[in-house]
């Protein structure tokens, strides 16, 4: 008799639900939401997405992102982009009749309005950088925040399967999806925060100052334990966005991978990236790492002939362009300063000199608004002096800028009038910030972090931070040597520095 053969089966891992803190309004209770939404008090698919949507809002808008230095007009102000997609995510096919109840009943409001104030009933699609196209934004009611508190915080279990969705979710908007953008992603999820006295201190004084939007007590719940964290590529510079990049950069000596909080970690920086790759590009580089800019070379061959070009890629290549800009500035306008500017003034000084809209710099004179500061100075008002003086450092840059390399200026401006409208639906005078930026993620992520890997450094110890590479303490010396490699085969003069 023949016995049939049994075929064991493997037993099927137990799902584990993880726990995941939620940002939530302080000022409704999720029974009272419930109820508005399906007319009984208790629990429903449709309020587990509301949850997901109200965190999504807040942290993008209250927590993680730092405040902006100019006020955005109150109809702009708590925004979140959010994708259809992620809405199906959080609500099935539904979404659309979800979103229309919650604005509806006023639990939810619209962005209707676009950056100039004109009015869409039915929404603004806004077209944003990172990766998620032309979308609408939502922000929740005041009404819905309790006086000086904008949320709580509640704590729930989501199961794997919500999990993979958020992670598929977010892989559907990535559009850059090589290798190396993917490793680095995935390593900013595993990036922590690092919760003492002093990071503490440090992070309710950002607060007080207005340059982040949590307390600490908020702020490190959100960095640490954020239920969805979000890592997006921008369509603008191909860049890797997070929270980790977003956080202001005194926080970063307190930063760790979670698996090892007692192993610091060190920020390799490229000294003065964007005027240093756009004083070392080259058309092959350009051919190489961002192929869709192909006419900016002509214009780059032409000013790279140029005496002053080459005295602007020796300061570049110095590492002293910010040093030199403040000196000249100083001395162009020492009889009219109220006082010296400094390095971080100069660098300021160099962004509006090279990437600002130069058709209305073009169209005004330095003298013109050193007579409005005057005005304002004999009005007394403190208001308008101190506008007219923010102004008058903005023109007085470009203008420097301009006589001091006039071909470096040429070209900025002839790359600013090429219609890139295909790939910089944006504003056009961005075309040469976005071209250093596609060069310099390229260099950093095709060339670098691989190189980085290659060499020895552990794949899931990497994470960029745009023109810098941050890995463990122990592993610096070796990066060091990988990266400064990599750039010699490059034939990029880039100097290195460590920021802590």
């Amino acid at each position: 008799m023949t016995t049939p053969s049994t075929t064991l089966k493997t037993p099927k891992k137990k799902s584990v639900n993880q726990e995941k803190q939620f940002l939530f309004p302080s000022n409704l209770s999720p029974n009272e939401l419930n109820r508005v939404l399906t007319g009984v008090s208790g629990s429903s698919s449709i309020l587990r997405g509301v949850m997901f949507l109200y965190h999504n809002i807040l942290v993008d808008t209250y927590c993680v992102k730092p405040q902006k230095e100019d006020q955005e007009p109150e109809f702009l102000k708590g925004y979140s982009q959010i994708h259809s997609e992620t809405l199906r995510t959080y609500f099935s096919n539904n979404y659309a009749k979800v979103i229309d109840r919650l604005i509806k009943t006023g639990y939810l409001e619209p962005l209707r309005f676009n950056h100039n104030g004109k009015f869409f009933e039915n929404g603004y699609y806004y077209f944003g950088v990172t990766g998620q196209g032309r979308c609408k934004s939502f922000r929740i009611p005041a009404h819905l925040f309790a006086d000086g508190k904008k949320y709580q915080i509640i704590k729930q279990k989501l199961t794997q399967r919500e999990i993979k969705k958020f992670e598929t979710i977010q892989n559907r908007q990535i559009h850059h999806r090589e290798e190396f953008r993917l490793t680095v992603i995935e390593n900013m999820k595993d990036v922590i925060l690092l919760e003492t006295p002093e990071s503490v201190k440090t992070v309710d004084e950002l607060f007080a100052s207005n340059k982040v939007r949590a307390t600490a007590e908020t702020f490190f719940d959100v960095f640490n334990l954020n239920a969805v964290p979000k890592t997006p590529v921008c369509n603008f510079g191909h860049r890797v966005h997070s929270q980790v990049v977003y956080s202001p950069k005194v926080l970063r000596p307190w930063m760790r991978f979670r698996n090892e909080p007692d192993v610091p970690l060190v920020e390799i920086d490229l000294k003065n990236s964007q005027p240093a790759i756009l004083a070392n590009i080259t058309p092959k580089l350009i051919r190489l790492l961002a192929p869709e800019c192909e006419a900016a070379i002509p214009f780059l061959e032409e000013a790279m002939k140029e005496q002053d070009f080459q005295v602007y890629k020796a300061k570049c290549d110095e590492g002293v362009i910010y040093e030199f800009l403040r000196d000249e500035f100083n001395r162009e306008y020492a009889v009219t300063l109220w006082k010296p500017i400094i390095r971080d003034d100069a660098k300021e000084s160099y962004f509006i000199a090279g990437f600002s809209d130069y058709q209305y710099y073009e169209s005004t004179t330095v003298r013109k608004f050193e007579r409005k500061l005057n005005q304002a100075v004999l009005e007394g008002n403190l208001e308008r002096i101190e506008k007219a003086r923010k102004k008058l450092f903005k023109v007085r840059s470009y203008h420097l800028f301009k006589k001091l390399f006039p071909s470096v200026h040429r070209l900025f401006m002839q790359i600013k009038g090429l219609d890139w409208s295909g790939f910089n639906p944006g504003e056009q005078h961005s075309n040469n910030c976005l071209l250093a930026q596609r060069i310099e993620s390229g260099i950093i992520f095709t060339r670098v972090v691989k190189a980085l890997i290659e060499g020895g450094i552990p794949k899931e110890k990497i994470v960029t931070i745009h023109d810098s590479i941050m890995v463990r303490e122990k592993d610096e010396e070796k990066a060091r040597k990988v990266i400064r490699r990599e750039l010699d085969k490059l034939h990029l003069n880039i100097q290195l520095k460590a920021k802590f």
